[in-house]
């Protein structure tokens, strides 16, 4: 089964995403295709090997001289490779959660309740979770499904008939206001 993005949240097919931006600056800066995709292949990552290195084993030889010993073939250490990249997973993720203020996991939504799709502004039952992290299969009452990200479904109140009308919004209290989240400092002026 081919797995795929959510339908408008490309943010969630990051790695295809960053794939194309990389082919795109390529094509751009280079005049030479070819030896642009040599130097990609070649240029080691963030983990320390090269993509030709994790694919095949070995370095290429490109326009830079290079000993004959290390063209030989050599397999990275795959527990160590594997250590790396989730360090640095984590790292970025870090990031980008304090960047970009990520809260907390939205609640799974069960079966037949009640949602808003945000992105159409219509009204929808929830059918089914999908296969995808964080994504549902969702149908209009006109019968139309969708499958929409968590991040576009926003839950709606369930109606209770026996209760006696009020108001729609109790006040915010003090404790519920949203705080932000930025770390302060204090400003450093003329080394005080």
């Amino acid at each position: 089964m081919i797995s795929t993005s959510s339908p408008g949240f490309p943010q969630s097919n990051g790695l295809a995403e960053s794939a194309v931006d990389t082919a795109k600056r390529l094509i751009q800066k280079s005049g030479d295709l070819e030896t642009a995709l040599l130097s990609y292949r070649s240029a080691a990552l963030e983990n320390g090997y090269s993509p030709a290195e994790l694919l095949m084993g070995r370095r290429l030889r490109t326009h830079v001289p290079i000993t004959v010993e290390n063209l030989k073939p050599r397999l990275p250490d795959g527990e160590r490779l594997v250590e790396k990249e989730a360090k640095s997973r984590k790292k970025r993720k870090n990031y980008y959660d304090k960047r970009y203020g990520a809260r907390k996991e939205q609640e799974e939504l069960k079966k037949g309740e009640r949602v808003l799709i945000r992105d159409r502004r219509e009204e929808a039952t929830v059918l089914d979770k999908h296969t995808t992290p964080r994504s549902y299969i969702v149908a209009t009452d006109k019968g139309i499904r969708y499958r929409r990200n968590r991040a576009h479904l926003i839950k709606l109140p369930q109606t209770n008939t026996c209760v006696a009308p009020g108001p729609t919004r109790a006040p915010v209290s003090e404790l519920e206001r949203r705080r932000s989240s930025r770390t302060a400092r204090p400003p450093q002026r003329l080394g005080y």
